[in-house]
């Protein structure tokens, strides 16, 4: 991002518009790639949604003195929290593995019914506290 900020986000031959419609297009797909499947912890959506703010009060030329608040600074570039735009991408992504047939070994393994007891998967795990899984992390998962 830093070698942006001298060449892309602070140029004054390009306008706002067209600076935010590059960072909609170059540096978002980026981010977001194959965060469909990431499990987000808050210490990940906070440094997420940090990366973004950040990003977008650079190319918006806002100061840290400004104290523009993130329900100001959304708006005012026409988006939105990033951790929203995962987790829609998240659903549609899940909304797409439940038509997914239930002996599909991909439908097995994401919600480990039928591994169990069946030699696939004993329930003998790592030692220590169980990992988050993806599908524990959606919306009433």
């Amino acid at each position: 991002m830093n070698s942006l900020d001298k060449s892309i986000w602070r140029c004054r031959y390009l306008c706002r518009r067209t600076i935010l419609r590059i960072f909609k297009a170059l540096i978002m797909p980026v981010l977001l790639y194959g965060s469909e499947t990431w499990t987000l912890s808050c210490a990940l959506e906070s440094h997420l949604d940090a990366f973004c703010n950040r990003s977008l009060r650079r190319i918006m030329g806002y100061c840290w003195r400004d104290h523009v608040s993130n329900q100001r600074l959304h708006p005012a570039t026409g988006t939105g929290p990033v951790t929203r735009t995962i987790r829609d991408l998240q659903l549609r992504f899940y909304g797409h593995l439940t038509c997914v047939p239930q002996d599909d070994p991909a439908h097995l393994f994401l919600f480990r019914t039928a591994l169990c007891g069946e030699g696939l998967w004993d329930g003998l795990g790592s030692r220590g506290l169980d990992r988050s899984r993806w599908a524990e992390s959606l919306p009433g998962g």
